[in-house]
Formats: C-alpha cells, sequence, structure tokens
C-alpha cells in the first residue's frame, strides 16, 4: 500500500512483488532528556548528526555527546574547519565496541585534535543560557556546568522499522527495533529480505553495501553466498568486516588526515603511520588497494605484515 507524495505519479496504490528488500535505514536516536531541548520548539543549538551536516556556519565552540564513530566524525570535521570541540563519553573509552588496540592510534590523534576528551562522565542536564548552552556535567576526576555554541547529541541510531505495516508479515523484529536476517539476508518472511541498517549492527554504509549485493543476487537467483569469514579480514582503505569499525573511520572520517593534510599524494600521514604499525603489531593484513599510490609505497616500506595493494600491481606476502 502506498501513501504520500504525489499520487498522481502512482500507476497504483497498491503494488505487488516477489521479493522485496527492505533498506529504510535508521534515525538519529534522541534520549528523552535531550529531547525537549531538540524537538520543535526547543533549541536550535541542540542538534542531532543531521542538524550538524546542514549548520549555515562554524560555531567557535561545541561539545559532543557521545563518543561513538559518528560523534567524532563530525566533531572531526568541525574541529578541522577550526571549532573547539570536546567530547563526552559515558565509557571508559572511544569507539565502545571496537578494539581497544585499534582505537589507541585515533585516540593519540583526536587527543591533539579536541579540546578536550571527558570519559566516563555523563551529562546530566541542559539548558539554554543566552547564545550559548549550558551543559551539566558528572565524571570521576570533573564535575560542572560548561557553556558551548553548539551541542550535538551523537549516542546512537534506530532503525526504521515502525509504520512499514511489517506486523502484517511474518518477518520477526527484535524489541530493539532490527529486522532478523540470516547470512543471506533473508528473514522469516520468504518474500522480503533485509538490508543495511535495519538488519542490525554494525551501522555503517560499507556494510549496507556489501549486504545489498547479497540481496540482489538471493532476489534475483536464489543462490548461495558463499561464506568468505569477512568478519575475521581487515583493512586498511576500504573496511569490508563487521570488527574493524576504527578502519572505516580512518579511511573516510580522517582521510586527509592519513594521507598527508589536505595534501592526499603526499602519501600517509603520522596518523596512517600509526594505524599501519598498530595493525603490523596485531598481525592484521593491510589492504591499500583503494589509498593512493604514494600511501600505498609508504605502507609497503613501512610494514613488517602482508600488504595487499592490488591497484598498482604490487603486492608484498
Amino acid at each position: 500500500q502506498l501513501e504520500g507524495g504525489d499520487p498522481a505519479t502512482y500507476d497504483s496504490e497498491r503494488l505487488t512483488f516477489d521479493h522485496c528488500i527492505l533498506a529504510t535505514g535508521s534515525t538519529p536516536a534522541m534520549p528523552g532528556m535531550f529531547a525537549s531541548m531538540f524537538d520543535s520548539g526547543g533549541s536550535e543549538r541542540v542538534m542531532d548528526s543531521t542538524g550538524a551536516l546542514q549548520l549555515a556556519d562554524v560555531p567557535k565552540s561545541m561539545l559532543v555527546i557521545g563518543g561513538g564513530y559518528i560523534g567524532l566524525e563530525m566533531g572531526t570535521v568541525y574541529a578541522e574547519l577550526g571549532a573547539e570541540v570536546s567530547v563526552v563519553e559515558l565509557t571508559d573509552a572511544l569507539l565502545p565496541g571496537a578494539d581497544r588496540d585499534l582505537v589507541k592510534p585515533l585516540a593519540k590523534r583526536l587527543g591533539k585534535l579536541f579540546a578536550n576528551i571527558y570519559l566516563n562522565t555523563k551529562v546530566v542536564g541542559l539548558k539554554e543560557v543566552g547564545q550559548q548552552v549550558e551543559v551539566e556535567m558528572q565524571g570521576p576526576e570533573m564535575e560542572g556546568s560548561f557553556n558551548y555554541d553548539r551541542v550535538l547529541v551523537s549516542v546512537g541510531r534506530r532503525p526504521s522499522t515502525t509504520g512499514l505495516g511489517l506486523e502484517n508479515t511474518q518477518v520477526t523484529v527484535t524489541d530493539h527495533g532490527f529486522v532478523e536476517v540470516n547470512e543471506q539476508q533473508r528473514t522469516s518472511d520468504p518474500h522480503i529480505l533485509a538490508i543495511g541498517d535495519v538488519a542490525g549492527e554494525p551501522m555503517l554504509a560499507h556494510k549496507a553495501s556489501h549486504e545489498g549485493k547479497i540481496a540482489a543476487v538471493m532476489a534475483a537467483e536464489g543462490g548461495h553466498i558463499l561464506d568468505g569469514n569477512l568478519s575475521n579480514l581487515a583493512i586498511f582503505r576500504q573496511a569490508g568486516m563487521r570488527v574493524l569499525t576504527l578502519a572505516h573511520f580512518i579511511s573516510n572520517a580522517l582521510a586527509d588526515s592519513c594521507y598527508g593534510p589536505k595534501y592526499p599524494h603526499n602519501g600517509l600521514s603520522d596518523l596512517g603511520v600509526e594505524a599501519v604499525r598498530e595493525m603490523n603489531r596485531l598481525g592484521i593484513v593491510v589492504d591499500v588497494s583503494h589509498s593512493t599510490d604514494a600511501a600505498a609505497m609508504q605502507a609497503i616500506r613501512i610494514s613488517r605484515a602482508p600488504v595487499i595493494a592490488s591497484h598498482s600491481g604490487m603486492r608484498k606476502l
């Protein structure tokens, strides 16, 4: 059943299909204590990740609530543009859930880029004061109120599975709103597949793209996808694995920093070098096949572990 849009463009209000692929994505989560300042009529200075992409200017100061990959990506962008960015994270480390050893080189770099990083710290109050937002925080090493021009609430995302009529199908939706799928992206309804954020963590674009290819093959041919054990692979430039969200974060959000500030052709920056060496220490194969030639050559020179750089015909094993 179709609703909304321009009915004149409909061939029919009802569509039939043999296979449907759910790819409805997700929306930023907004906890109740922040919702009153974010919703209509609240403060324009409190925003989610979508709002952070629509700012007309660069604030002098910004607080990012949440030290996950989305908050760090957006915080990095604004810090590079000149904002004084601070991050507050409830847990004891940035990028909760990521391998601690892989987070170390990134945390070191962000410690220099950001004004402050508050760990084991929670936000207990927000209120608008003049042209700023007053934020009350509590943590083992600090407690008090601080003022910021903008506050970005980035504490996760929720899958968009409501209002689709899934209750009229055999699709199983978890208590957290995700659609249950198997390794072929099939749901419990034989006619429906699901990919991307609605299909579970990690909620990352490269993971959704990979799942989309699987679902397309399943819908078109009904064949079997060979299990390449992708979850045990790790690559540096294009992260196609479930376990290495840090590689995706480094390669996309901090591309300039990894491949030389503002001049990618200069090769790896200090952060890129640190990442390669950390992967060497952990015995991870470094794949730079989607990086610049200069970065690939530098990775090969410094790496003591296997390096794949197939884009230039180079391979060190």
